[in-house]
């Protein structure tokens, strides 16, 4: 209104102007200017004599999406106010498209498409909001004592324990009796052994001298402190096992800030870390984005071509079960059936089919395929939790669907990896990565709470499961 107030002005002095020049009154050019005005008023608003219905909401669609890109440039520079004033544009927007689409409901089958798609653009606005506060919570979550003093700690205690590792090595090395050495070094140069299979810039172990064998994994410990990704990743996983969720946390976000956006890059790792802090991000409360970090996932699955089954299935699981969590139903059941279409031999698909046919109202049909699951578990405690579901469905009791269940999820994944690692390279490979971080892991936790630190302790206060 500032911008017509100044031309507005403009036309007044150049009326008065006029009327001094010509002789005519001044109130017969004013109601010339009055026109001027109005019509100048149509031009500044967008909203022409001439402009049709649709071309007023294709304004009001185009004005809502300029101020989700605003929203979206805002959460960049993680500033929530910026971020909510342009989401409350958008919802401006899309009042204003409702309005005219009441007032031309004769025109419901060419509107009605635009208003959905501003009113999606809103929502997504508002997400965007959502995760910007978020943003600014993590930034505090890592500026706590906690995360401090768990950093220093790590930073004191990683350097001694990798040259521990590699000095085991080359005791191993340098020996001409293995067996002769104390078993704690064997055990450790084992570990070290272990260990250099995650690293990157690795060397190739081939060569049959094992003397040289041991040298090269001392070289390659020496040498993990220049890129400490793995060391990060290894870390965390260690940490969610454990149920050191604030750890665990704390290790995955060093990755992103120490080496950027897309910060590992080989496929097993990167799905690794994307399905992490996917599920860190949702424990430690901050839904939209551990939805956001799923995205990527998803979209890391779509463009890699895993050889492992059992590897996708698990990071397909991760992207379903937190979308779920995070309240978006409709893109969750997208998910399950995309599960369900790729995977349909595999055995936890027969369960996660039972879910699906009771969420459709076909109760027999759901427990039969949630028993045809339990019977080919050999846990019995796994299979008598699933037949309890079996029970209470047949009987119409109330029963939670076990998908919700955090214990439930994680003795399934780890059940289908350990029962898949007996026929597929892959999947041990998995597990081998899990039983060496646990060893790691307890290894760097002896050290991180010795002597006891009351400000790490808490670490494990507020437990994670997954």
């Amino acid at each position: 209104m500032a911008c017509f107030r100044d031309h507005y002005c403009k036309l007044k002095i150049e009326n008065f102007k006029l009327a001094v020049a010509t002789g005519v009154h001044p109130r017969f050019l004013g109601s010339t200017l009055f026109l001027c005005a109005v019509l100048l008023l149509a031009a500044l608003t967008g909203c022409g004599p001439g402009e049709t219905p649709r071309q007023k909401a294709e304004k009001y669609k185009a004005r809502a999406e300029a101020a989700l890109a605003e929203a979206r440039a805002a959460e960049a520079v993680v500033e929530v106010a910026q971020a909510s004033r342009a989401a409350d544009r958008a919802q401006e927007a899309v009042g204003d498209l409702e309005k005219l689409a009441a007032k031309h409901a004769e025109l419901a089958a060419e509107l009605t498409p635009l208003l959905q798609a501003t009113r999606l653009t809103v929502a997504e606005a508002r997400r965007v909001v959502e995760r910007t506060r978020e943003r600014v919570q993590l930034a505090d979550k890592l500026k706590t004592l906690k995360a401090r003093a768990y950093r220093a700690a790590t930073v004191k205690i990683l350097p001694p324990s990798f040259e521990s590792l590699a000095a085991a090595a080359d005791t191993v090395g340098a020996s001409d009796q293995e067996d002769s050495l104390p078993p704690g070094v064997r055990e450790t140069a084992a570990l070290a052994t272990n260990l250099t299979r995650f690293l990157p810039g690795r060397h190739a172990i081939t060569a049959t001298n094992g003397t040289s064998i041991w040298f090269q994994v001392a070289a390659d410990l020496r040498g993990a402190s220049k890129d400490l990704r793995t060391v990060h990743l290894l870390l965390a996983t260690g940490w969610v096992l454990a149920s050191y969720n604030d750890f665990a946390l704390f290790e995955i976000e060093q990755i992103g800030s120490q080496y950027g956006r897309s910060p590992v890059q080989e496929k097993e790792s990167k799905i690794l870390y994307q399905a992490l802090r996917t599920i860190l991000l949702a424990q430690a409360g901050l839904p939209r984005l551990s939805l956001l970090e799923a995205d990527y996932l998803s979209a890391t699955l779509k463009t890699n071509q895993l050889a492992s089954a059992e590897v996708e299935m698990g990071a397909r699981l991760v992207v379903f079960f937190y979308t779920l969590r995070a309240g978006e139903l409709d893109l969750a059941d997208t998910q399950l059936k995309e599960i369900i279409r790729t995977q349909p031999n595999h055995p936890l698909v027969v369960y996660l089919t039972g879910e699906k046919l009771l969420a459709d109202g076909q109760r027999e049909k759901a427990a039969d395929s949630m028993e045809t699951f339990a019977g080919s578990v050999s846990d019995p405690a796994m299979a008598e939790r699933v037949m309890k579901r079996v029970r209470d469905i047949r009987d119409g009791r109330p029963s939670a669907s076990l998908l919700t269940d955090d214990q439930f999820m994680k003795a399934v994944f780890l059940y289908y990896f350990k029962s898949a690692a007996i026929d597929s390279a892959p999947a041990r490979r998995v597990t081998e990565w899990l039983d060496t971080v646990k060893k790691f892991g307890s290894s760097i936790l002896d050290k991180l709470l010795t002597p006891a630190d009351p400000t790490l302790e808490m670490g494990r206060s507020n437990r994670m499961v997954i």
